[in-house]
């Protein structure tokens, strides 16, 4: 029996690591950014950053040392066990590097987040992990990555989601679902799919 894929991304939809991150550039670096004046996801488009900080800072988040004390968002574990619940499949696809694969497996444990495969890829690559498994949704923050889906794959069946951040705010796609978090894009998951218990 073919089930439907949903796609969901981790960082910034499944957990607040904008909350951590912010917190860890303002000991390392010594800056405070007004986080609404944010509206790119390059960290060296950062106010008050520069490419070395940049440099710097991506090398510690693929290290892992800044990814330790992230929090599940709020609605995660129930969003990915309504998912559950109502037979859709979830591959959660994030572009944290593969060596760090083993500790988010740890982590998606630990906050009882429910799933069926873990990809680590970079964000320019989840378009072919949409196509290869036929997803039908995605949910993530970067409208750079959805774009991209969507010139690769189409618009999957059942949408694509984009969860609302100060550094997504340009994106105008109409084709492109802008939601307030996670719960609020699958229950449009839900809906879409028609196939309710």
């Amino acid at each position: 029996m073919n089930i439907n894929i949903v796609g969901l991304d981790l960082d910034s939809v499944l957990s607040y690591t904008e909350d951590v991150l912010y917190k860890y550039i303002e000991q390392r670096f010594g800056i405070s950014t007004d986080w609404s004046k944010v509206d790119q996801y390059e960290f060296e488009c950062f106010p008050g950053f520069n490419r070395e900080m940049a440099t710097q800072l991506n090398e510690e988040i693929e290290s892992g040392v800044v990814l330790m004390d992230i929090m599940p968002h709020k609605y995660a574990e129930y969003a990915t066990q309504v998912l559950r619940y109502y037979g859709l499949g979830i591959y959660i696809i994030t572009s944290r590097p593969e060596s760090l694969k083993d500790p988010t497996k740890e982590w998606l444990k630990t906050h009882k987040i429910v799933y069926d495969k873990l990809f680590c890829v970079h964000s320019e690559e989840k378009n072919k992990l949409v196509n290869k498994f036929n997803i039908k949704a995605f949910v993530e923050d970067r409208a750079d990555t959805l774009e991209s889906i969507k010139k690769y794959c189409g618009v999957p069946s059942l949408g694509l989601y984009l969860v609302d951040h100060p550094w997504n705010r340009r994106c105008e796609d109409d084709s492109i679902d802008r939601v307030d978090n996670i719960m609020e894009a699958v229950h449009e998951i839900i809906r879409r799919d028609g196939n309710g218990r």
